[in-house]
């Protein structure tokens, strides 16, 4: 049976990333379960070392160094069963039915080959095209990605370009293939606040127009409210929240969301907000409190929080189907409360 433009074209069932230690295997990804449809942007948000890139890099089949371990209950998109795929089978999946964007460009592209053979060998490594129709479906791409001067982009190599302009480059690269599934790894890292802008237009206008779903992996706020559909918090390997980006900006649950929210700058005619961090810092892998892992940092902990590991479940007890997730124990009032209005 044909999926339904309903049916999710990625999903993904208690997802484990685990590294060795003096301890046994660690948890450096534990139980994330997520769900991307055609053309939706979900937002993946934390603060640095709660294991974001870790995630995207799993859902590609790429485990933190030769040590790292993923697995899964269920990992699926579209029809092909990805946990059953060995090495030979992701480097098909790669690049062709999910892609990437990574975090830096400069050390991302190759700087010993120009623009146009580092795309030309992503379009004959995954299509049938002859030298002519790679080429058309280069410069098609580098078109639809802004580079008025194609020709030229093709010929450059990566340190002729600006940091806005290599980032587009690996857009191009990511989207030439027209996956199903686009991971975008702190895509506006370094850029100017201008030409972030622009990186994520193009991101969001890509998305709507191809139909490829994206996960938007960032430690920004402000970028999940500007572009981002769904979003989902990290905190420690797993999620603590998840809803309608709107629902989660204005009514969070978790106060580790809370806390991330506060912590944003503001803009606000004739006053003068003041910016409130969280006390504390995200713990390592091996030094993770008992229970909650925010337990920790956060003022509303209790025995019950130090103790027992929250899960996800609905804002609302008596809508267990409401989108808006939380896995706190002790989560924020009017978060309940928006789930009923």
């Amino acid at each position: 049976m044909s999926p339904t433009p309903q049916d999710p074209v990625l999903a993904v069932q208690d997802l484990r990333v685990t590294l060795p230690s003096r301890h046994g295997r660690l948890a450096v990804v534990d139980g994330v379960s997520l769900e991307l449809r055609a053309g939706e942007i979900l937002g993946l948000v934390g603060e640095s070392g709660c294991g974001k890139s870790v995630t995207g890099a799993a859902l590609l089949g790429m485990a933190p160094g030769p040590s790292g371990q993923i697995s899964s209950t269920s990992m699926r998109l579209g029809d092909l069963d990805l946990a059953q795929l060995d090495e030979r089978g992701w480097r098909r999946v790669r690049g062709s039915r999910i892609s990437m964007i990574f975090q830096e460009p400069l050390t991302a592209l190759d700087p010993v080959f120009s623009v146009g053979n580092q795309l030309l060998e992503v379009i004959r490594r995954h299509r049938p095209f002859n030298r002519r129709q790679a080429r058309t479906a280069a410069a098609d791409t580098l078109a639809s990605v802004g580079f008025a001067d194609w020709e030229r982009a093709l010929r450059c190599y990566p340190h002729e370009l600006s940091g806005g302009m290599r980032q587009r480059v690996l857009v191009a690269m990511a989207m030439v293939c027209h996956p199903q599934v686009l991971v975008a790894d702190e895509p506006t890292t370094a850029l100017d606040v201008t030409t972030q802008a622009q990186i994520l237009r193009l991101i969001r206008d890509l998305a709507r127009q191809s139909g490829t779903a994206v996960l938007l992996i960032t430690h920004d706020l402000a970028i999940v409210e500007a572009i981002c559909d769904r979003a989902m918090v990290m905190y420690c390997g797993r999620i603590s929240e998840e809803g309608p980006t709107h629902s989660l900006m204005h009514y969070p649950s978790h106060p580790y969301t809370a806390g991330l929210s506060a912590a944003m700058p503001r803009l606000s005619p004739g006053r003068v907000e003041l910016v409130k961090g969280i006390p504390g810092s995200v713990p390592g892998p091996e030094q993770r409190p008992a229970g909650c892992s925010f337990s920790n940092r956060c003022e509303r902990a209790d025995d019950l929080c130090r103790s027992q590991v929250p899960l996800l479940r609905s804002a609302d007890p008596a809508m267990p189907a409401v989108a808006h997730r939380h896995a706190c124990h002790h989560p924020l009032a009017h978060a309940i409360d928006s789930a009923t209005a």
